[in-house]
């Protein structure tokens, strides 16, 4: 195997450098998590602990000052005992510690009033005479201890995940430490007031908060261009590291035991700092930073920074303010989840939501739900006064008969009040599957190209309503946009059109033809020409079509008439819509080439080779290729098209879709219904429905239209390799095979065929493919093919020569077609189309 030898030692001494520092780093940052999580686990047994024991009304910091958080039923906080005074007794017990002060209270008993000395700042002693024990309220467990230990663990959590995924860029790693200094300043706030085990833990984190965000705030979208300050943005971490020692050496400071305030209030407003710092550095690269998808991201942060930090910050600089705000987790601690999912989105490089259209539903919406919350609550009041005053009726029956009443009448003005919103604050919103299901049902039998392309484009201006909607289709190794034929000849829009081609060595190409999905052009940075093509035409979205894996051509659309930008829901439509039509413009492309070929020809031959083109083109030009597995395939119509077809469907997962169908008749009316019937499977398969359902849709779909003396078997199975498990349905064609040890089965499934009659249900099966196994698909052209004699094929020799079997599916199909044609005789012309579909598993 050849290697890629490195002769420059200095080269090699540096990469080893930076192997080293960066599996430091991975053991330092595992480390950390490592350690908080078993910090976690110990804060919630040491908490559930605690809540059990006597309570005296009031909870104190780590060198027993009693502290400012209250709860709403503490009776201590009644008579006046609160933060800054220091407990020096508890009865007639010297508490000195906060270990002395734990086994005080350990065994108090519940109910008895208890004295508690006291000690100010100035040393001013106090003596509260008549403190009552009692227990602790769980409501103030869970407002004091779960919900900031379970906002701490989302954190946590996140935070790990992501440095999981992307621990290999500056700005994960950045984000996982702010993430475990904000779950050690969260989950661990409740042992901070209670028992004092992971007091230095805390005081860590929250001195890290700060550091953390301006470090994120310098490498976040992307890391900061100048290297020169590459080692700048390891100062805040200095300076974290410094309030962090303070506070830890300040809580061990028994001479003063109000030390600890002052590091606590630095790392406040080093927090705050760190807030506002990452908040103006979000700001600025949403409106000053060049590549609009760092803009995006950017905004999308600045939106989470936003609600979950300035409630938190405004609390932490109240003191500075002269404004006395008490703390309370319910209030301020629910918000900070916004953040680092904002963030998780940003670093993982998601798909960008719409954040206007959602910032805006959700005022709305809101606004709504509490305009109609009042209405509701007052039309119920009003109707009790009502039916109270007409009947004297004053027990629950008026509740209950006006309660009925409000919500038979508030449903139907609901549902007028929110159509009344959507029209009015919304641009029309239409269900894409149902659009994507009608339009493709629309041309499943339409195969002129300009029709094809004036519909859709149609589709599209009513749906999407863009200022400008052109198709680009591909013409030898050129893009161009089509014209259709009966365009005005002086139409100069058309004329400049025809103009405008695009050479398939284009680099942009590379982008369009990785998939189906929408491009937003001004996202793209790539150095192409076709690219300054479309900007310069006004384009602002481009939505590729590709059939079978090629790219045909693509959809150009302008900004949209209202001056707004086009939303998630926008692209998603446009994006199925491409997914349905590319088949069919493709089938039309091909009709139109082939009927341009063969314009002097015959009609007949003209529509056979028509049909007989478009019909190998829908055949899959490649079988899959699964490890472990070996598939095989041979098709032969008995005239130049016939009404067999056979195909695959890749599903998330690794799953595959088999389709094997066989159209009554035969020739082009066969061909045309093959083509449409293919067409819908594919499509509705595409929602990843089970094999009776797809069946029972298409069924409906074409049950209509298709003509009375035809009908379509099919056999749909979904494969998943990994597993070897096999789900199907059959809708009337022959029973595969299952080969085992040479026994060969029938995969049982009934079914009526496609096109006889609506409603109908198709039920779904499963079997399990072991190693050596194979599967055999086949259409009644095998089996009801007759020699001279008139004798039929039968099923009886198909299974004895399948029973026979040895080695893989293509020496099966060879040595079974070899069978057939000894059988019918070298003279016999080929009486139906025979289609064949060999699985194994080796």
């Amino acid at each position: 195997m050849d290697t890629w030898d490195i002769s420059n030692p200095e080269l090699q001494s540096g990469q080893e450098r930076i192997r080293r520092r960066y599996t430091l780093g991975n053991l330092i940052t595992s480390a950390i998590f490592a350690i908080t999580l078993v910090a976690f686990l110990n804060a919630a047994i040491l908490a559930l602990a605690w809540s059990k024991k006597p309570f005296l009304g009031f909870v104190v910091e780590p060198t027993l000052v009693v502290s400012d958080v209250g709860g709403v039923t503490w009776n201590a906080q009644k008579i006046g005992l609160n933060y800054p005074e220091r407990v020096l007794r508890i009865g007639e017990q010297v508490a000195d510690s906060s270990q002395a002060y734990a086994n005080i209270t350990e065994d108090l008993p519940i109910g008895a009033p208890l004295a508690i000395t006291t000690i100010f700042p100035d040393g001013t002693m106090r003596i509260y005479p008549s403190v009552r024990v009692t227990n602790f309220p769980p409501v103030d467990l869970a407002r004091f201890f779960w919900l900031p230990f379970l906002v701490g663990l989302a954190y946590l959590g996140i935070g790990f995940w992501i440095y999981r995924m992307r621990g290999d860029v500056a700005t994960s790693r950045a984000f996982a430490l702010f993430c475990v200094s904000a779950a050690l300043s969260t989950g661990l706030y409740f042992d901070l007031i209670s028992t004092h085990v992971l007091s230095s833990l805390w005081t860590a984190g929250i001195s890290f908060l700060g550091g953390t965000l301006i470090v994120l705030a310098f490498v976040f979208p992307e890391e900061w261009a100048d290297r020169k300050f590459i080692m700048v943005r390891y100062l805040p971490y200095v300076v974290s590291l410094g309030l962090a020692t303070w506070g830890v050496f300040a809580l061990r400071n028994s001479s003063d035991p109000w030390s600890y305030v002052s590091p606590w209030r630095f790392s406040y407003v080093y927090a705050s700092f760190g807030i506002f710092f990452f908040i103006g550095v979000m700001i600025y690269r949403q409106f000053r930073h060049p590549t609009h998808a760092v803009r995006r991201q950017a905004r999308i942060v600045l939106w989470g920074s936003l609600l979950a930090f300035l409630p938190i910050a405004f609390w932490m600089m109240a003191p500075y303010l002269d404004l006395q705000i008490s703390w309370n987790p319910g209030l301020f601690l629910p918000f900070l989840i916004f953040f680092p999912v904002s963030i998780a989105i940003g670093i993982l490089r998601y798909r960008l939501w719409d954040i206007d259209v959602i910032i805006n539903r959700t005022l709305v919406y809101g606004l709504l739900t509490l305009v109609l919350v009042l209405v509701y609550i007052t039309s119920i009041v009003l109707l009790q006064r009502t039916f109270q005053t007409l009947t004297g009726e004053r027990s629950d029956l008026a509740a209950v008969v006006s309660t009925l009443v409000i919500v038979i009448l508030f449903n139907p003005l609901r549902r007028s009040v929110q159509d009344f919103v959507d029209r009015r604050f919304y641009r029309r919103r239409y269900n894409a599957v149902k659009t994507i299901e009608a339009f493709g049902f629309a041309l499943q039998d339409e195969v002129d190209l300009d029709r094809v392309i004036q519909r859709l484009e149609s589709v599209i201006r009513d749906t999407i309503l863009p200022s400008q909607v052109h198709t680009w289709l591909k013409i030898g190794s050129e893009f161009s946009i089509h014209v259709s034929a009966d365009s005005a000849a002086g139409d100069n829009t058309n004329q400049d059109n025809q103009h405008k081609l695009l050479r398939d060595s284009d680099p942009i190409l590379q982008t369009f033809s990785k998939g189906p999905k929408t491009i937003d052009l001004e996202q793209l940075d790539v150095e192409s020409a076709g690219l300054q093509l479309f900007l310069t035409a006004g384009y602002k979205l481009v939505v590729p079509l590709i059939s079978r894996g090629e790219l045909i051509g693509w959809l150009g659309l302008g900004s949209r008439l209202s001056e707004q930008k086009y939303s998630s829901d926008d692209k998603l439509l446009l994006s199925r819509l491409a997914g349905q039509v590319a088949p069919t413009v493709r089938v039309a492309q091909l009709a139109a080439e082939q009927q341009f070929a063969a314009v002097q020809r015959e009609r007949l031959d003209h529509e056979l080779s028509v049909a007989s083109r478009i019909q190998t083109a829908l055949l899959p030009k490649e079988l899959p290729e699964f490890e472990g597995w070996r598939i095989s395939a041979y098709y032969q119509p008995a005239r130049e098209v016939g009404g067999d077809f056979y195909d695959f469907k890749y599903f998330e997962g690794g799953r595959l879709g088999i389709f094997i169908g066989d159209v009554t008749d035969k020739g082009i009316p066969a061909a045309m219904v093959m083509a449409t019937t293919r067409t819908l499977l594919l499509a509705i398969a595409e929602a990843a429905l089970s094999p009776g359902e797809v069946l029972e849709r298409v069924n409906n779909l074409i049950q209509n239209d298709i003509p009375a003396s035809m009908f379509v078997t099919c056999f749909y199975a979904i494969l998943d390799p990994a597993k070897g498990e096999l789900v199907f349905a059959n809708a009337g064609h022959n029973l595969p095979y299952l080969i085992s040890n040479q026994t060969v089965t029938e995969l049982q499934a009934a079914g009526m065929p496609l096109g006889l009659m609506p409603g109908i249900r198709y039920d779904v099966h499963q079997t399990v493919i072991n190693p050596g196994d194979h599967l055999f698909f086949y259409s009644d052209g095998l089996v009801e093919a007759h020699n001279a004699q008139r004798e039929m094929y039968g099923a009886i020799r198909l299974q004895g020569l399948l029973s026979q079997n040895e080695g893989d599916d293509q020496n099966l199909i060879d040595r079974l077609l070899e069978a057939l044609r000894d059988f019918v005789g070298p003279n016999q012309e080929q009486e139906d189309d025979i289609t064949i579909v060999g699985v194994k598993k080796i």
